[in-house]
């Protein structure tokens, strides 16, 4: 027993002064230079990056293309971070990286000078900047990381050509000008321009996918989807406030859950044949008055218009099934059930304003509170093999209000 107590003293003592030295290397004082301006960090490649200004008070920073001839590459993590007097960064020529929180939380941090040449903005860069006049994102950056100009004001931004991600939370929060994207950007990572206030979303024709509320929130004039996505997330546009149109492109192939809930798109609702999901509830809440499947569809999903002022559906061709609260809080006066349909789910048009009903004869079941409280409802006309009697409970409520029941 004691030799194995002896044998744990010296591999703990040997793994703290394994430790000890590695932390000794990490912070050797050679390493480390410091100019009138900067320090900087000697890197393992004889290279240099930026870790702090000597004088914090400067209001105008230019970073030099080189030191000792060696390239300053990159600016580290939190350099300038929470910097009181800085106005203005100029980054030098070999710059290719900038560390995290870099510049976060620089409150008079108006004027950004980005190199052509830098590769890497790292997360929170940027994030809580209120004063940015302008932001050109160079067509060299590749990378851009989570947070990175996060909950800033910046009165004109432009994205580069060559960043094809922008990851999570980006831009989430920030109040933005105008905003001009690069026909390079593929994804949209969740919340990336949540909550975002902008002038306009126009969105690129290389944009392929959008994340769980990417642009969840937004506060903007307008909204173009251009012509090349083909996968909307989770809520990734619920939320919008001001009133506009929706024309979704024809190569959209997948809308998720509450895509567009809650929000204050109008008009008329084109769903085109090409999609071949459909989330629940993913256009509920809107003010759309009018919607069209086009094609073939056999299911309408759960939620998808509910409370919405719908007057006028065009159903798809062959649909079998009509989702829970599919219609429910509608403003629909008439509706004829298709044929094609076999079941109508609970509170599909539950608390609609509908006067007159006719029920497609291929419908099966309409299930519990189908129709409930719609109050107006005075006609039926039964197609179908249904056993449907005015006043009776029966049928999804179908005819609890119903003063005339016709069964052809």
């Amino acid at each position: 027993m004691k030799r194995v107590g002896i044998l744990a003293v010296v591999l703990l003592l040997t793994a703290v002064i394994s430790l000890g030295i590695g932390f000794v290397a990490l912070w050797n004082k050679d390493d480390v230079m410091e100019t009138t301006d900067f320090v900087l960090r000697k890197l393992e490649d004889g290279n240099y990056e930026i870790t702090s200004l000597v004088d914090s008070s400067k209001e105008k920073v230019e970073i030099p293309d080189t030191y000792n001839n060696k390239k300053i590459v990159g600016i580290g993590e939190k350099a300038f971070y929470q910097n009181k007097a800085l106005t203005e960064i100029k980054l030098g020529a070999n710059v290719k990286y900038i560390g995290k929180n870099a510049f976060s939380w620089s409150e008079k941090l108006s004027e950004v000078y980005l190199n052509n040449g830098l590769e890497r903005i790292g997360g929170s860069a940027f994030s809580d900047c209120d004063e940015l006049k302008s932001i050109t994102i160079p067509d060299s950056v590749i990378e851009l990381g989570e947070y990175a100009f996060a909950s800033c004001s910046i009165k004109h931004l432009e994205i580069g050509k060559g960043l094809k991600v922008i990851n999570e939370s980006a831009f989430r929060s920030s109040t933005i000008g105008t905003l001009v994207f690069g026909n390079s950007v593929e994804e949209v990572k969740d919340f990336a321009f949540s909550y975002v206030k902008c002038d306009s979303i126009i969105l690129p024709d290389s944009l392929q996918k959008v994340g769980v509320m990417a642009f969840g929130g937004v506060t903007a004039n307008k909204l173009d989807l251009g012509n090349g996505i083909k996968e909307i997330g989770e809520s990734a546009f619920a939320g919008w406030v001001v009133p506009q149109g929706l024309t979704l492109p024809e190569s959209v192939e997948i809308i998720g859950e509450y895509a567009f809930y809650h929000s204050s798109f109008e008009g008329e609702l084109v769903i085109n044949s090409k999609i071949s999901k459909i989330g629940n509830s993913a256009f509920a809440e809107n003010n759309f008055e009018k919607v069209t499947f086009e094609g073939a569809r056999t299911e309408i999903p759960m939620g998808i218009l509910k409370k919405n002022p719908i007057t006028d559906i065009v159903f798809p061709t062959g649909v079998q099934q009509i989702g829970a609260e599919a219609f429910a809080e509608s403003a629909l006066t008439t509706i004829t059930i298709p044929d094609t349909v076999k079941i109508i789910r609970t509170k599909a048009f539950e608390n609609s304003a509908l006067e007159e009903i006719v029920i497609g004869e291929g419908v099966e079941e309409i299930e519990t509170s189908a129709f409930n409280k719609c109050i107006k409802l005075s006609t039926v006309r039964n197609k179908s093999g249904l056993n449907v009697v005015a006043g009776e409970l029966t049928h999804g409520l179908v005819a609890k209000y119903a003063q005339t029941v016709i069964n052809e």
